[in-house]
């Protein structure tokens, strides 16, 4: 199993409302792309202000890379990263930070 983290740093003017909207998007992706296994929303909840903006994660499980890769590739990724969530973020990609980690430990997002 794979699980796909991607941090994101929105605009200083995204409404709660925009953020829920793109979470929500994003979310919905897993009934689009059949290689997604789970997805699941994160908001970051630290008080050490260490967070360079990136106040929330959305983590997708993928069975394997090659499903990894074809999420990347899918036609309705493509549309919601550029249509809907690029447009929110502070300085569009430079506003992703992803981690990708092979999740054997049981971390599978249960």
């Amino acid at each position: 199993m794979i699980e796909h983290n991607v941090f994101l740093q929105f605009r200083q003017d995204a409404s709660q409302e925009t953020i829920q909207s793109v979470a929500k998007a994003l979310l919905d992706m897993e009934t689009h792309i059949p290689s997604i296994k789970r997805a699941r929303w994160y908001d970051n909840l630290s008080r050490e202000q260490r967070d360079k903006g990136f106040h929330h994660m959305i983590a997708l499980w993928f069975e394997d890379r090659s499903a990894l890769e074809a999420y990347l590739a899918h036609p309705h990724h493509q549309t919601v990263s550029g249509d809907i969530l690029l447009p929110a973020l502070a300085q569009g990609v430079e506003s992703l930070l992803v981690f990708d980690r092979r999740a054997e430990d049981g971390t599978d997002g249960r």
